[in-house]
């Protein structure tokens, strides 16, 4: 069994690694932990929103909620629908995003990384924002096509520049069924006033 201390030296260490690596990611028109952005991105802001949390470290819970405004910009298109980075990696912080191939993967990492954002503030704004993401899977996107299917639970990969991709993958699929989960969680916090 592992003690509470040496859990917290592990969030702890795992968090300033965070911290580390983004100001050494840190350049002119760049912040960011890594050279460009590419897959899984909100789950950074996510680690250092939960470790700040914790450990009740202030620097750290507004880096991980800095980052992820970032990482939300980047994913928002100009009508306000959730537009995941594309996997080809960009690092180039001023230029549009190329919107192809966009992966379930990116929408259930930033429903998670929202509702730990509003977990940690209380701000109901990341509420909206996990919201727009997870609707993404049902044809709130660029094509307004539904990448899941509720009925039995299939998702396909991505969302490409001709459509949707025809393969049905267990990353894709687990990551609309966590996603769904996510959102379910988060509607029983809710007071029964609230719905």
């Amino acid at each position: 069994m592992i003690e509470e201390s040496e859990s917290r030296r592990f969030i702890y260490e795992n968090g300033m690694e965070l911290m580390n690596a983004l100001q050494k990611g840190r350049h002119e028109g760049h912040d960011w932990f890594e050279d460009c952005f590419a897959y899984d991105n909100a789950r950074l802001p996510e680690a250092l929103i939960l470790a700040g949390e914790h450990l009740q470290d202030p620097d750290m819970l507004c880096m991980g909620l800095e980052t992820l405004e970032r990482v939300m910009k980047l994913q928002t298109t100009k009508q306000g629908w959730f537009a995941p980075v594309a996997t080809s990696c960009f690092a180039d912080s001023n230029a549009d995003h190329v919107h192809f191939d966009q992966q379930p993967i990116e929408a259930l990492a930033t429903v998670d990384a929202c509702f730990a954002a509003w977990h940690a503030t209380g701000d109901t704004q990341h509420c909206a924002r996990a919201r727009t993401a997870f609707e993404w899977f049902g044809g709130y996107n660029v094509h307004g096509l539904a990448l899941a299917r509720p009925s039995d639970g299939i998702c396909h990969d991505a969302l490409t520049v001709a459509g949707l991709n025809g393969n049905h993958g267990a990353e894709s699929i687990l990551s609309y069924q966590l996603a769904a989960a996510a959102v379910r969680e988060f509607l029983l916090r809710l007071p029964a006033n609230a719905t």
